[in-house]
């Protein structure tokens, strides 16, 4: 679900809880003044997960992968 332009008054937890409630990953949250700039991060934009998409693709730990690595 795409909302171009919208603004929303309202704590990003609810905002957060409503994309649980219907299965969607998350919202993109950005400073109003800040513009899209093609292959380009910024901290201007940021992803906020629902804890579940945050938890089914959090990276997973490999056991032994450090040693292997030098770490």
């Amino acid at each position: 679900m795409l909302v171009d332009g919208a603004s929303f008054d309202c704590r990003p937890e609810d905002l957060l809880a409503v994309c649980e409630e219907r299965g969607l990953e998350g919202v993109v949250v950005k400073h109003r003044a800040s513009t899209y700039r093609p292959d380009a991060r910024s901290r201007d934009w940021v992803k906020l997960k629902t804890e579940h998409w945050a938890s089914m693709h959090a990276p997973r730990r490999q056991p032994g992968r450090e040693r292997r690595q030098g770490v």
